[in-house]
């Protein structure tokens, strides 16, 4: 699993690679359920500040889509794609834990 910074938003980080299937990033096995939801705890407990945490999955990532749930982050709708038309996607965020910290504008 890795993390990089949304492109040009330095309030939001992007997680990917959480494995499942050949379209989820380098890792195509299915990861452990244990070390996901690990992962995702720890980056959300040591999220900086006002940060965002983005994730998109697709819907074979069964094993991810349930932990991100569980860890209560919010999610679209699914979305129908062109180019893989046998599964969908859908985007995951987790707000600050500290709103007190978010600006409004």
């Amino acid at each position: 699993m890795k993390t990089r910074a949304f492109p040009n938003c330095c309030t939001a980080d992007i997680v990917y690679d959480l494995g499942g299937t050949p379209l989820s990033g380098e890792y195509i096995e299915d990861r452990p359920e244990e070390e996901i939801k690990k992962y995702l705890e720890d980056k959300i407990r040591h999220v900086k500040g006002y940060k965002c945490i983005v994730i998109m999955t697709n819907s074979q990532q069964t094993i991810a889509n349930r932990i991100l749930r569980e860890l209560k982050f919010k999610a679209s709708s699914w979305m129908k794609k062109t180019t893989h038309p046998e599964s969908k996607i859908r985007l995951w965020w987790k707000e600050p834990i500290d709103k007190k910290k978010v600006n409004n504008d």
